[in-house]
């Protein structure tokens, strides 16, 4: 499941990474960590690397496999968000703690309901899919 070539191996993560924490930066409400996404990039790739050459393969595989679920989970959250028929609602499905904490208003508030419901979404999908790999686990011993 692990790329034996370490390179190859490097990108891929490398790659999940960003797909991973690029969305949580670049859509924070308020003012806009846009500007954080140079500093991203590179603490991604820095990551990338030390896993590569120092991580045994043990840890690569589990890293690998916690990546691999993140970007599902990012992925999924952002494609539940845009196909999500009743935008209006998600005002009903969030606790309402980002607008109020950071003091937003108007469209920043709006923002920060939409990423909270991306966080909610987030957490339920890893929690789903943790649930089924112990399930499958389970049902192989």
């Amino acid at each position: 499941m692990v790329p034996k070539n370490n390179y190859i191996f490097c990108l891929i993560l490398v790659s999940l990474l960003i797909v991973v924490v690029s969305p949580l930066v670049l859509v924070f409400p308020g003012q806009s960590l846009a500007n954080y996404s140079a500093v991203t990039l590179s603490v991604c790739i820095t990551l990338g690397f030390i896993a590569t050459h120092f991580a045994g393969n043990e840890i690569k595989k589990t890293l690998f496999q916690i990546c691999m679920m993140a970007a599902g989970a990012t992925i999924g959250s952002m494609a539940i968000i845009k196909l999500w028929p009743y935008h209006g609602t998600f005002d009903y499905f969030t606790l309402g703690i980002l607008a109020p904490l950071f003091h937003l208003d108007g469209e920043d508030a709006y923002d920060a309901t939409l990423f909270e419901i991306f966080c909610e979404i987030w957490f339920v999908l890893i929690f789903a899919m943790l649930l089924i790999i112990k399930i499958f686990r389970l049902r192989k011993a």
